[in-house]
Parts: structure tokens; C-alpha cells; sequence
């Protein structure tokens, strides 16, 4: 009597395997495309850059990889790509990414989270680099002469979609600067996120900082309420 052993394959595990495999690559083809694009415009410049300045450049970018692997994780851990809890979620990417560009005690973070929702994982990725992005501007931007500061995440659930804020009390933006038609690579890179989650952002600048506002919609990212 012979036995004969059959391995039985869970093709949806594997398809979903695949797919965030693929998702992965993109983004992490994306970050490769910044940086020589970043490169490229230092070299076009002859831009001279202080230590101080390079390291942030560095950060950025780690930081960004960093975005990456922490929803690979998340993915890998997982059978069937369960969603991402948006409130922890966002709360790991603004602390580390404060924790990685702002030198003790020249800024603070305030976090209010209430979405109480979570996100497909397929956009997960990119609404933390959206998020990072916008955290890496205040750290960079508000305080230009390096006093403390309080750069502050919101996140609620309204009846269109997630509504999220991220706010600094600094110096806000230059004078005649329309973050939505010019600015650096950084406020261009927001602009292209937000258009591929669908969604929209506001600037505000009054004068006791800059207020950054994105609305997602429910349909764009797969929002799901959590009790």
C-alpha cells in the first residue's frame, strides 16, 4: 500500500501575496524616481547644502522606505490583507517621522485620532507617504530658525470620507506662494498622492501657521467603520 501525499495551495493567499508584491514594487520604484529626480535638481543648481541639510535629505528618504516596509509588514503577517487601522496607523507614521527629522526638543507632536475606521491595504501606503509628507514639511518649514514648535494630526470620519489635518504654529507659507500651483518638490509630491487617492487638500495660512487639510472619499480607499 503506497501513500501518496498531495500540498494543497490557497490560491487566493497567493493572489493576494502577489498583488501586494506588486504594489510594493510601485511604490518602491516611485521613491527611486524622487531621489534622482532630487539629485538631479541639486546637481542642475550647483546647490550647496550644509551637513544639517543633507542628513534631512537623507531622513526623508529613509523615512519613506521606512512607510513602505511597515505596510509590507503588515501585509506579510497576514493571510487575506487585512485593513490597516487608520488611527494607529497614522500615529506610527507622524511619530516616526518626527522622531527621525526634528532634533530634541524643537518640536512636539499632538496627535487627536478619532476616525475610528480602517483602510484597505491597498492604499495604505499611500495615504502614510501622503501623511509623512505633509509632517515633513512642518518639521522642515515651520520654524525656520529652529524654536520649539507643535506640529499637530487629526484624523474624523464625516459623511464624505476621512478628514484629516495636519497643522504647525509657525511661520506658515512664503508670501505669494500658492502651494497648490508652485512650491518644492515636497509640495509636489503631496499633490500627486492626493490625486492618486482621489481625494483633496486645502491649504490655509493665516499667519499663526499652516493648516493642511485632506478629504478622502469613503469609495477611493475602502474606508470601513470599526466599532
Amino acid at each position: 500500500m503506497s501513500l501518496k501525499l498531495v500540498r494543497t495551495v490557497d490560491t487566493s493567499a497567493l493572489d493576494v501575496v502577489a498583488e501586494s508584491n506588486h504594489r510594493i514594487a510601485n511604490h518602491l520604484a516611485m521613491i527611486a524616481g524622487l531621489m534622482r529626480s532630487q539629485g538631479a535638481r541639486i546637481f542642475e543648481k550647483q546647490q550647496t547644502m550644509t551637513g544639517r541639510e543633507v542628513q534631512l535629505t537623507l531622513e526623508e528618504f529613509a523615512a519613506r522606505l521606512e512607510t513602505v516596509a511597515r505596510v509590507h509588514r503588515m501585509l506579510s503577517q497576514s493571510d487575506d490583507g487585512d485593513p490597516v487601522d487608520v488611527d494607529a496607523y497614522l500615529r506610527s507614521i507622524a511619530e516616526r517621522m518626527l522622531s527621525s527629522l526634528s532634533l530634541a526638543g524643537e518640536m512636539k507632536l499632538h496627535c487627536d485620532l478619532r476616525a475610528s475606521c480602517v483602510l484597505s491595504s491597498e492604499k495604505a501606503i499611500t495615504l502614510g507617504l501622503l501623511v509623512g509628507e505633509l509632517v515633513t514639511n512642518a518639521v522642515k518649514y515651520a520654524h525656520p530658525a529652529g524654536v520649539a514648535g507643535i506640529i499637530s494630526v487629526e484624523a474624523s470620519t464625516t459623511r464624505d470620507g476621512i478628514l484629516i489635518n495636519v497643522s504647525d504654529d509657525g511661520v506658515g507659507l512664503p508670501e505669494g506662494l500658492d502651494p497648490l500651483e508652485g512650491g518644492g518638490m515636497g509640495l509636489r509630491i503631496i499633490q500627486a498622492l492626493t490625486a492618486k487617492l482621489g481625494g483633496t487638500i486645502s491649504f490655509e495660512n493665516d499667519g499663526l501657521g499652516l493648516s493642511c487639510t485632506l478629504l478622502v472619499p469613503h469609495g477611493k480607499v475602502g474606508l470601513r467603520a470599526v466599532s
